[in-house]
């Protein structure tokens, strides 16, 4: 792995490599939440496989993200016509995707696809990446010159999700700045309050514009409809960026 990372409030430093980061972050999860390693058992090699998993998103040489939405119909389909190697493959991406995608990054369905059972349950998604953590340990586990020690760590994952999930997202939020993505809804709310914020210094133009039309419409006998348009316009505006300012509107 070539990729590398640089503490931006130690310039000075020399460069780490990325995989030390996400590995450090994961740790540091760990001791915050009381999780520490090989506790009731030996997991540091879980340690080192999610932080490698983590730093595969740099450059996703994997492609996991073909894997994150598809149906265990779908799965069970692509593993059909494998042989037991790349049937190991697919079923540990396809965990792998579950984990990145819906419980660090929590992406829900996209893609036009309809709902389905399992959408709306976060513990759902978990459980079939278990199921597919497990069956992929048990392939590899009797694969010919194959690790043995990846079918071990897969199997760890499948007995202890939930606690490696809980430390991710620890990690995620806490190291590695992931936040929930905001809706439609909060976004219009938040650029509605920067652009408020953005126009308090127009306040004292505002209010002699509106004293200035407000005079004129006091001394009109007949005041038009644009006039009256105009005014109420300009107290909506002062009323939504000026919280001193009240004035009901002109009928």
């Amino acid at each position: 792995m070539n990729d590398y990372f640089y503490e931006i409030d130690r310039p000075n430093r020399q460069p780490e490599p990325a995989n030390f980061f996400f590995v450090n972050a994961f740790l540091k999860s760990r001791i915050a939440l009381g999780l520490e390693s090989n506790k009731p058992y030996f997991d540091e090699d879980v340690n080192v496989y999610l932080g490698g998993l983590l730093t595969g998103l740099i450059r996703d040489d994997r492609n996991l993200a073909r894997f994150a939405n598809l149906r265990d119909t779908e799965v069970a389909a692509i593993c059909e016509g494998q042989g037991a190697r790349s049937r190991f493959d697919t079923l540990r991406s396809t965990a792998d995707a579950i984990i990145l995608w819906h419980a660090l990054f929590r992406v829900t369905t996209s893609g036009g696809r309809p709902p389905r059972f399992f959408d709306e349950s976060m513990a759902a998604r978990i459980g079939r990446a278990r199921m597919y953590y497990q069956a992929a340990a048990d392939i590899g586990e009797r694969l010919p010159g194959h690790p043995s020690s990846l079918a071990e760590i897969l199997a760890k994952l499948a007995l202890d999700l939930d606690k490696y999930v809980f430390i991710l997202r620890h990690a995620g939020t806490e190291h590695l700045a992931l936040r929930r993505r905001m809706t439609p809804g909060e976004l219009y709310h938040l650029w509605r309050d920067v652009d408020v914020f953005a126009r308090r210094e127009e306040i004292p133009d505002m209010r002699d514009r509106f004293l200035d039309l407000y005079g004129r419409y006091l001394q009109d006998s007949a005041p038009t409809s644009d006039m009256l348009e105009e005014i109420n316009d300009l107290i909506g505006e002062l009323s939504l960026i000026d919280p001193q300012f009240e004035f009901a509107p002109i009928q």
